[in-house]
């Protein structure tokens, strides 16, 4: 017997259902500064007694930010991610920072993200002091958009300001901070070039302490610094392809037999 008409819509209908046929799920991604071509560093100015602006502190354990009247106490932070990954829409992130301690007081920090296409986007991480090797190492003299004059300053011109976390006092080491928002979604869904940088400065008046160190990729305590991302659905290829398959050969056999 040949195949009736409904046999060939449905066949029909198996090759459109492939070929219409929406992803199947949600993605999600973790990235963190030990991934590819990131990074995680800080910096230290240069005061009346302290002379730092020089020196690299790209093997150190833990992030220092701290901000206080002597510019050779000042610290910030640089985190790098890799985002070579990433092949869809961010529907979702949160930046996750470890925590190596705390303090008696409570700290305020500010969040940026360097510019898409900085020139400085590739800075080098480097392996501590003040050689300038590897060549290029990141110091507070040639940070990108640090405001060098400024305990607690960038360039605003160049970095996003993505808004601020706390952290309460005596919060325990191992803590983890969850920073997360529109603003940190719009930077990183315009990037292009597969490379995002946060500087991580302390709020508020000065304090002589320290304050919350941040696990890096060399501390072996706990995870780098990470982002945790949700990303866009994108079409399953085996499931696509299995069904278009099905719908093809149906079409072919029908056609095969009608000739006969």
């Amino acid at each position: 017997m040949l195949p009736t008409s409904s046999m060939l819509r449905a066949c029909s209908c198996v090759l459109t259902f492939g070929l219409m046929m929406p992803a199947v799920s949600v993605r999600a991604g973790v990235i963190t500064t030990a991934d590819g071509n990131g990074a995680d560093a800080f910096v230290r100015g240069t005061g009346t007694w302290n002379h730092y602006a020089d020196t690299n502190f790209g093997n150190a354990d833990t992030v220092k930010i701290k901000h206080i009247g002597n510019l050779g106490d000042c610290r910030k932070a640089y985190l790098r991610f890799d985002l070579s990954g990433v092949s869809s829409e961010v529907l979702a992130a949160t930046l996750k920072l470890t925590l190596d301690g705390g303090t008696t007081e409570g700290f305020s920090y500010n969040v940026y993200g360097l510019l898409d296409g900085h020139p400085g986007e590739n800075w080098v991480e480097g392996d501590g002091g003040s050689d300038n090797s590897p060549l290029g190492e990141l110091t507070w003299n040639n940070a990108p958009a640090n405001f060098t004059t400024w305990g607690n300053g960038v360039i605003d011109s160049e970095t996003w300001d993505l808004g601020y976390y706390s952290v309460a006092a005596n919060t325990s080491a191992g803590t983890v901070v969850n920073f997360s928002g529109n603003n940190l979604l719009s930077f990183l869904n315009a990037d292009t070039n597969d490379l995002a940088t946060f500087l991580i400065t302390r709020r508020g008046p000065y304090s002589q302490r320290l304050g919350n160190q941040i696990r890096t990729k060399e501390n072996t305590l706990g995870a780098p610094p990470t982002l945790d991302l949700t990303l866009a659905p994108v079409p399953e290829p085996s499931t696509f392809l299995i069904w278009s398959i099905v719908g093809l050969v149906g079409i072919a056999w029908y056609r095969k037999r009608q000739r006969r």
